[in-house]
């Protein structure tokens, strides 16, 4: 029962509307006929070619249409002029044609065509002619209009109005207004529309846009018949595109429905089917054949759809009750309400053939609604993606957050390593070194062989180890080459107090930025540890340090080689101090190659890559 309220309100309305416009039509004729106009709805007909005798009295307006009339007729009507003529007087008449020519009392006054090979058609706007002074005459005077048509082309002749020419130039303004200058806005705005949906059909990938924009497109070109005069190629196919433009916009129409009110109904597609294929079958046999049935039950066919479809969206609304289905609806139902309207005045009403047909405008109001499901869907989905964007940002707001924790946390880890792996270098050292030296001096002591020269000896040995305990772990903040310069200069003091001469022979060459405090910590152990062998092992007098850059791996390799003992290859020199060694090695991310014992002296080989690689903050660990 909803539905049916719903319905037969809507059904009021377009009725209302359509009422509103018969009154407004039937006080404007007579405020018309108080000032002196005379409605013509009678005429003499006579076919061009035969004379007077074939005619006979018609009643007007005079279709063509129906009888399947073509060819030149002549109407004859007469009107009455007051004794004086004080104003211009006109002639308004809403539709005639294809082409005609108007005479007054044997004196042309108009033509709109011509008759020999001219095939364009004026029948789709009304007229306005100008009826001279001084061809009129008081009393009866006689208006001759010859029109020449087309069958099944709209041809014929509608009544009209003669009379002063303020009040009838005046409905003529409204009728051209309304008929004319309103489908040309029809036509701009549906392109515009094609225009803009097919945008963002291209922007947005949305097939309910591509409907949009088609069904805007087929608007366009089915309401340009009211505009063009001389068509653009044969008028009969012409007319095929016309009227299948007028289908495809209202098969768009239903596609468009069911995807904006995601629907999906099997009966639907197949009424769409079938309205394609009678528009293929009828349009044909009406725009070539000059069929006026197939003309009618082409139309009636096209009102039942419409019929169907807007049943459906009203069915939809009553069941979801959203807003794109109320306002399809609504518009559904009011131009369906003027598609039935023009239907029954033109193929079932004497006065069809000068009545305004409201159907242009339906295509119009539906248009609209259209536009504006869409626009209230882009809007949507704009509202949608504004959420999505801020929960996206919050989301993203709050994985940062847990990322700089994660990435505190596993700062602090690495930091906590590196000073764990500092506390195990500095045991090992402690071992090999200082705790060594002091177990030789304690055994010296307990023997009661120490001498006051062996004594200082020894301290100073220790002292110089733990001096260069403490400065393999000081922090390191340049370039590689400063970085070598830092450890030379360390190294080298250390070796000339025990007699020992630096030979330092650097070919690489200088690459600016800083140096990764990992590998800067590596590197200084690495040659700390090997001047420490040197001064407790070797006896040697002179070592020396030699660099060069291996291209193009880009390896450094290193050379460090002394004049002292030397030791036994064979045994591989795998304790304490050839273990770290070799971890220094690989924290360089480098190789030990095969070291060969001289007979004098021994030879260290190392190749890494040239660690002057950029530094992040996190990796700076202080080297304590």
């Amino acid at each position: 029962m909803q539905l049916v309220s719903c319905w037969l309100r809507l059904w009021a309305l377009a009725l209302g509307v359509a009422g509103m416009c018969w009154a407004t039509g039937a006080c404007a004729q007579g405020a018309v006929d108080a000032a002196g106009v005379q409605w013509i709805s009678a005429a003499t007909r006579a076919a061009a070619h035969a004379g007077r005798p074939d005619a006979q009295q018609v009643a007007l307006p005079d279709a063509w249409n129906k009888p399947g009339r073509s060819g030149l007729w002549r109407y004859t009507v007469q009107f009455d002029a007051p004794g004086t003529i004080a104003t211009q007087w006109g002639l308004y008449i809403p539709r005639v044609g294809n082409r005609a020519v108007v005479v007054l009392n044997g004196r042309s006054v108009g033509q709109l065509g011509g008759f020999d090979g001219d095939l364009s058609d004026y029948a789709q706007r009304p007229h306005f002619f100008y009826l001279p002074r001084d061809a009129m005459r008081p009393g009866t005077n006689e208006l001759e209009i010859t029109v020449q048509g087309e069958k099944a082309r709209y041809a014929g002749l509608s009544s009209m109005m003669v009379g002063p020419v303020v009040p009838v130039r005046r409905a003529f303004f409204w009728r051209e207004l309304l008929q004319t200058w309103g489908s040309f806005a029809i036509v701009v705005v549906a392109t515009v529309f094609a225009l803009a949906s097919g945008a963002l059909a291209v922007v947005t990938r949305d097939r309910v846009f591509v409907l949009f924009a088609l069904a805007s497109l087929f608007c366009g070109i089915r309401t340009t018949y009211a505009l063009v005069v001389s068509t653009p190629f044969d008028f009969r196919l012409w007319n095929l595109l016309v009227d299948t433009a007028f289908a495809g916009y209202l098969a768009c129409l239903c596609l468009f429905c069911l995807e904006v009110l995601k629907t999906r109904r099997r009966w639907v597609l197949m009424a769409t089917v079938a309205l394609l294929v009678a528009t293929a079958v009828l349009v044909p046999m009406y725009a070539f054949g000059r069929l006026a049935w197939a003309r009618q039950a082409w139309t009636m066919t096209m009102v039942v759809y419409s019929l169907s479809l807007s049943t459906m969206v009203m069915y939809i609304w009553w069941k979801t009750r959203t807003t794109p289905a109320r306002v399809l609806g609504v518009a559904g139902a009011l131009s369906v309400a003027m598609g039935v309207h023009d239907h029954v005045l033109v193929f079932y009403t004497a006065d069809g053939f000068s009545s305004f047909a409201l159907v242009r405008y339906s295509l119009l109001l539906f248009m609209g609604a259209m536009a504006w499901v869409l626009v209230d869907r882009y809007a949507g989905q704009a509202r949608r993606e504004d959420e999505i964007r801020s929960q996206l940002a919050s989301d993203l707001e709050l994985r940062t957050t847990q990322l700089l924790q994660q990435f505190e946390a596993q700062r602090q880890l690495i930091e906590a390593a590196a000073h764990q792996r500092e506390r195990e270098r500095l045991i090992h050292d402690l071992h090999d070194g200082m705790g060594l030296q002091l177990n030789t001096l304690l055994g010296m002591v307990e023997k009661g062989r120490l001498q006051s020269d062996d004594l200082t000896l020894e301290v100073r040995t220790a002292i110089d180890q733990m001096r260069m305990l403490v400065d393999s772990s000081e922090s390191f903040d340049g370039d590689f080459m400063e970085l070598l310069g830092h450890i030379r200069y360390r190294i080298e003091g250390r070796l000339l107090r025990s007699g020992i001469e630096l030979a330092w022979v650097n070919h690489l060459p200088d690459r600016p930025g800083r140096v990764d405090t990992s590998k800067a910590i590596a590197l200084q152990h690495l040659v700390f540890e090997l001047a420490t062998n040197v001064i407790k092992h070797s006896g040697a007098r002179r070592m020396q340090v030699a660099l060069q850059l291996v291209e193009p791996a880009g390896m450094v390799r290193m050379e460090v080689s002394d004049d002292g003992r030397g030791f036994d290859a064979a045994a591989g020199h795998a304790g304490m101090g050839r273990r770290s060694i070799q971890r220094r090695v690989d924290d360089l991310g480098g190789v030990i190659e095969p070291a060969r014992a001289p007979g004098v002296g021994s030879l260290y080989v190392f190749s890494f890559p040239y660690p002057n690689l950029p530094v992040t903050p996190e990796a700076q660990v202080p080297l304590t």
